[in-house]
Parts: structure tokens; sequence; C-alpha cells
């Protein structure tokens, strides 16, 4: 009995010593790792000694990747395993500490879930590519690399310039005014790309953004970014030419004009100037004159333009008729009767035309009695037309007086060169100048001038007015009162004015007056 109990005894510690080294051994045989990974074709859970054998299996099939103990992920070799597809789920496991090897990787669409950490600072190497999807556990950290750089100006970067109406995107910061402590790939860009600023130099909000940013954080910097924006030049899409007549002063001319943004295309408002106002044309033709647009927007800049102007001839308009100064014998010439000039003026701007009167025909021969013969208005000036009249010259016979000879009684012929019926058909002399004036006062108000001379008893007044000394493009006004208004002057623009007197028919005048300035 004693023998049985003690073979059990002995039977029994021995199942016991089996058993406790079956699970030794079991023990021994479970795999000691800090990665396993499930098969998204197969549930069952595998361990493995490293990453790149659990990427390696499931690259094709897809799957869940555990790294349950602190792990430094090197992924390499004969493939491409540091290209994760989107069909595979990282996830770090509280407690454990990933970090990335020199090789880094590319994510390229995979799931991250890190409820451990995963510490990009302590790493080698980069997180690359782009991920579809992070989640961040309770106690999860996702510690990214820190980067640090210095500034060439102190204040803040300088940007390209670019003109008005371009967007902030243009504006590109400069490369050299970034140095870098540890270089980082990434581009620096205005936080609003697509802000349109105003002409001027000003400080704007940049952001610099990594090129991999699940290993780096965009940097924000506050108005860390000096873009200059230069005034557009306004560009001139449409002009049509405007037209003005001989005489006139430029600034008549009324032109079409539209002027746009080379940059956006927009219409610029504003006002379009002729740079010489004041100039006169005397030759019917386009003329080239340069203009000078003033945007009413301060961000467009003043931008003088060579534009056309067409300048219209023009038809004197009488004011006094000439005369012949005498009549003639028949036979006679044409060009032996002298013209009394008549006055012409210029129908636009009131202005005498300069010029001189001739026979139409001047070897025509003057015929018996009162006949019409055609006269010649010759101006100066190209740009105004001829002007075509009739004038009345009386015709004699020329008569032959007998006298006695002295000693024989004889009678002889004398030819009287010229004869006349009446008293008004005798040359008259000619007329006494009026007495000299003087200018007495001179009152400007704007473009007006109010000149008033000494009063000269049976005159007229002759003002001539000039911006300079020598009298060059002077103007000249006719009063029959001794106070002359002058209109059209320049503001602001000082002029010398001298007087003189003519009589009634305007045949002789007097002298000049002293210059005053006005």
């Amino acid at each position: 009995m004693k023998k049985m109990k003690t073979v059990v005894a002995i039977v029994l510690l021995a199942g016991i010593l089996f058993e406790t080294r079956g699970m030794d051994s079991l023990a021994a045989e479970m795999p000691q790792t800090a990665v396993m990974y499930i098969e998204s074709e197969d549930d069952t859970i595998k361990y493995c000694t490293s990453p790149d054998e659990a990427f390696r299996n499931c690259y094709q099939p897809g799957g869940r990747i555990y790294f349950k103990k602190s792990c430094d992920l090197e992924l390499g070799g004969t493939l491409s395993y540091n290209r994760p597809r989107s069909n595979i789920e990282i996830i770090v496991e509280e407690g454990a500490v990933l970090t990335i090897g020199k090789k880094g990787v590319y994510l390229d669409g995979a799931y991250l879930t890190i409820n451990g950490t995963l510490d990009l600072n302590a790493s080698e190497g980069e997180l690359m590519g782009k991920t579809n999807y992070i989640k961040m556990g309770k106690k999860g950290q996702y510690i990214k690399k820190k980067y640090d750089f210095e500034k060439k100006e102190a204040a803040c970067f300088t940007a390209k310039d670019i003109y008005y109406g371009q967007p902030l995107s243009d504006a590109d910061i400069l490369p050299d005014n970034v140095h870098w402590k540890n270089s980082v790939e990434g581009t620096w860009s205005f936080t609003q790309p697509e802000h349109i600023p105003e002409a001027g130099k000003r400080q704007y909000d940049v952001i610099f953004t990594p090129r991999h940013d699940l290993t780096y954080d965009p940097f924000f910097c506050p108005s860390g970014g000096l873009a200059a924006v230069r005034q557009t030049v306004p560009r001139l899409a449409e002009y049509q030419t405007p037209s003005l007549y001989v005489g006139q002063e430029l600034r008549w001319a009324e032109p079409a004009y539209v002027f746009t943004s080379p940059v956006t295309g927009e219409v610029i408002k504003g006002r379009l100037v002729f740079e010489e106002e004041d100039r006169v044309f005397y030759q019917a033709k386009e003329q080239s004159v340069t203009a000078v647009f003033t945007p009413e927007n301060s961000n467009y800049a003043v931008t003088k333009q060579a534009v056309k102007v067409k300048v219209i001839s023009v038809t004197p308009e009488m004011k006094m008729n000439p005369a012949p100064r005498k009549n003639g014998e028949v036979g006679q010439s044409l060009q032996d009767i002298p013209i009394l000039d008549g006055v012409c003026v210029n129908p636009h701007t009131g202005e005498r035309v300069e010029g001189s009167w001739e026979w139409k025909d001047k070897t025509a021969k003057i015929k018996k009695g009162k006949t019409a013969y055609p006269v010649l208005f010759l101006p100066k000036e190209s740009g105004y037309q001829r002007l075509e009249m009739t004038l009345y010259v009386t015709g004699e016979e020329k008569k032959a007086e007998t006298v006695k000879k002295a000693d024989s009684g004889e009678e002889l012929p004398i030819i009287i060169t010229q004869m006349v019926s009446r008293l008004s058909d005798i040359q008259k002399p000619k007329a006494a100048a009026p007495s000299k004036t003087k200018i007495k006062k001179i009152k400007r108000t704007g473009r007006k001038a109010k000149i008033s001379c000494r009063k000269v008893k049976k005159a007229g007044y002759e003002v001539q007015y000039a911006t300079n000394k020598k009298w060059k493009k002077a103007k000249k006004k006719y009063c029959t009162n001794p106070v002359v208004v002058i209109k059209k002057l320049r503001n602001k623009k000082k002029y010398y004015f001298r007087a003189r007197t003519w009589d009634k028919k305007r045949t002789v005048h007097s002298k000049w007056s002293d210059v005053k300035k006005g």
C-alpha cells in the first residue's frame, strides 16, 4: 500500500515537472518582437522580427502593421517598401516610440494611427509623401522636427517687385533673403496670395510650407514679407484723332480716348491734355503732338503719349474790302494800279490774317469806263484759303491839248496822262496818323485781361500781346473802345502788352506805346 502511494506520487510529480517543462518550452518558442501584422486576406496575427518583413508581407494584399515596442523604422532593400500603399495602416501602440531611419519613409496615402509616440525630431530620416488619414490616440504624441533660419533683413523678407493689378502670388520671395541654419526643403509664400495690393512698399504676412509636411510644421511670419508694388503705366487702347482749325490753339482739340491697364485690361479713368496747349498750327495737315494722361487712381502712373491732331484749312472772312488807289487810262496794265489792302480775319479766332492783295491778271489792259476786274487775297500762311473778289476800275481816254509856239504861232499837241471828270477820282493824299496812345492800366482775372488805353479822338485801338519780349507768336486784338478785353490767356502766365492807334479806315497807325507786363 505504501509502495502504491509512492508510485502515484512519483507519477504526479513527473507529470507536473513535464507540464512545467512544456510551458517553459512554449514560452521560449513565443516571439519576443516589437512588430506584428495582420494581412487583409488573413485575420491571423503574425509576428516578425523586423518592420521590413511586415511591410514585405503586407505590400501586395494590404493590412495592418503594429509597432508594439520602440523601434527604428528603416525600410529599403531589394523592394521599395519605403513606399507603403494606401491599403496599409501603420499603428504605433501605446508606450512604443517609432523613429525613422536615414532612408526615410514615403507614406504615399497609407493610414497612420498614433497611440504611442512618433518622434521625428529624434529621427535621422524624414516622413515623406502624403497620408490619407492620421489618427491620434489619447496618449499619442506626434513630435515633428524643428528647423531654424535667419532673415537677410532684420525686419522681413524682400519679394520680387510687381505692378499694380498683379496678385501677391506674383511677388516671389527671393531665395537669397533666407539663410538656413539647417536646410529644409519648402516654399515661402504670402498667406493671401490672391490679394491685389495698392502701389507702394508694404509688409504682408508670409508662411513657409515645408515640402515634407509630415516631418515639419509650417512656419507663420506676421508682416514678414516686404512687397514693392509699382505704379502701372496705362496703355492707350483707343484714340480718335480730333480736329481743329488753322490759327486755333491746341487746347481746342477734344480727342476721344480710352486707356486700359496692361495687367488687368480694365478701363482707367483720367484726363488727357496736350503738353503744349497754347501751340498754334498754320499748316493744314495731320500733326504729331505729345499728350499727357493723368489717371484718377494714384495706382496708375502719369504717362506721356505721342498722338495726332488734324488741322483743317480756313477760308478767311472779309472785314474790310480792298480798293484801287486810283483809276487808269484805257490801255494801261492793271499792274500800274496799286491796291489799298483790305482786312481779313480768321472766323474761328477773330485774329487778323496776314497776306497780300494782287490782281488776278496783272497784264490785263484797262478798258474804257467802269469795269470789274478779279483780285486775289494771298494769305501768308499756307493753312488759309485764297480769296477772290472783283474791284472796279474806271478807264479814261487820253486827251491831247495844243499850245502855240512862241515864235511861229504853231499849235503843238500836249498829251494829258490822266483826265478826271470827278473830284472823287483824283488820288487823295495819305491820311495823317492819329496820336500815340499809352496803356494806363492792366487788370488780369484768370485767363482774361482788361487793357485800359489813353483815349485818342477819332481813332481805333490795337493791342498786341505775347509771352516774350521778342514778340514771337504775338497776337493782336482790334477795338474801337479804349478799353480792350482779351480772353483765352494762359492761366498764371505773364504777358507783355503794347498798344497803338489807327484811323477809322485802318490805313495809317501811330507808333507803339511803351510795353507793360501783366
